[in-house]
């Protein structure tokens, strides 16, 4: 956690020491904003210092939780800026420099919160590299988005949607008065670099490329967490990788039960909003190959059918049709009497669950 100190001057580097003592001093007593306060900013209160100190003790007191006003400051500061790019070119250099760093900072650490074009445009764009410089946890921020999904297909998509905004990228990242070369550049050489391994291409790129080596340490540094981000996104490494048992979402830390990650999976799963759900059933034919590929226990898979019977809409004819082929596709896989379920009740005329088999396995 960031102390106020810190954050004063990160969003301020250039604060006479005698100056950023004063502010310092002010923000013991300065609120922060919340959505409510937050409505009443406009535009030309984004100079005054107590606006700025007001948005430096919000980041300060939200940084571990997330709060709506944070989507409520990145929104305005898009819309009030030019052509939403953070740009403001009536303001002072040093404004300008604080609300690049406010949106670096604010935008990365709640990542997963934000609209898709936001999303977009802090991958796409000059805050790829400026959260890299700023030493913000990139990469954790991203996985988390995928932590709390629970469909392969929106996964996938998202990917893909991430990492085509990194490859349009075109901040420069290149030694000053060397020729430049953007991150869009980089990965089109990273992507002609044949590695012997999926899991090795990364470390073979960066330790190989002579191009990458006359690089200072710090522009390497950078380059490995941009192109560690990009293939992880190519290749879905960012989710497989996912312990959901640190999930957001699902218990805060102080409060978590000795859980295995498999059961925060079901408990995601159990609070997955109706159209979440629908998505994630959608993508059964993934789900049962993950299942028999990382060799789940039945009594793991007994747990997801017991989320089906709580969770699908026997009136919706394609939950129907996807439940029965996700159940077909576990019997072959070898659960036993699963093939019995669900079955059509021809004297109703519809589709039930087999409660008999239910209470059988939760003896």
């Amino acid at each position: 956690m960031y102390s106020l100190d810190y954050l004063l001057v990160q969003l301020n580097p250039h604060l006479p020491k005698e100056e950023a003592e004063r502010l310092l001093l002010a923000l013991d007593t300065t609120p922060g904003f919340d959505t409510k306060s937050w409505q009443k900013i406009q535009m030309n209160d984004l100079e005054s210092e107590t606006t700025k100190l007001g948005l430096i003790k919000t980041l300060f007191d939200i940084q571990s939780y997330y709060d709506g006003v944070a989507s409520e400051i990145i929104r305005s500061l898009e819309e009030w800026s030019q052509d939403k790019t953070i740009i403001f070119p009536l303001f002072s250099i040093e404004d300008q420099e604080f609300y690049q760093r406010y949106y670096a900072s604010l935008g990365w650490l709640f990542f997963d919160k934000y609209k898709l074009s936001t999303q977009i445009y802090l991958l796409g764009s000059r805050f790829l590299l400026l959260g890299c410089v700023w030493d913000v946890p990139i990469y954790t921020n991203v996985q988390i988005f995928f932590a709390s999904v629970i469909s392969l297909n929106i996964m996938e998509d998202h990917a893909i949607v991430f990492y085509e905004a990194m490859q349009n990228n075109k901040t420069v990242l290149a030694e000053e008065g060397k020729e430049e070369k953007s991150i869009a550049g980089w990965l089109v050489d990273f992507n002609e670099f044949t590695g012997s391994s999926p899991e090795t291409k990364v470390d073979e790129f960066m330790s190989s490329k002579l191009e990458v080596s006359r690089l200072s340490p710090e522009n390497q540094k950078y380059l490995y967490i941009i192109v560690t981000l990009y293939w992880s996104l190519r290749v879905g490494m960012i989710w497989k990788e996912i312990d959901y048992s640190l999930a957001p979402g699902v218990e805060p830390a102080e409060k978590k039960e000795n859980k295995k990650a498999d059961d925060y999976y079901l408990q995601i799963l159990y609070k997955a909003e109706p159209e979440d759900f629908s998505e994630w059933l959608s993508s059964y034919k993934e789900v049962a190959e993950w299942l028999v590929l990382t060799s789940k226990s039945d009594e793991f898979i007994k747990k997801i059918l017991f989320v089906l019977l709580e969770k699908v809409d026997l009136n919706n004819e394609k939950q129907v049709e996807n439940t029965i082929d996700f159940i077909n596709l576990l019997d072959y896989a070898g659960l036993d009497g699963i093939g019995n379920v669900i079955f059509f009740d021809e004297t109703e005329n519809k589709f039930k669950w087999n409660e008999d088999f239910f209470v059988s396995i939760s003896k």
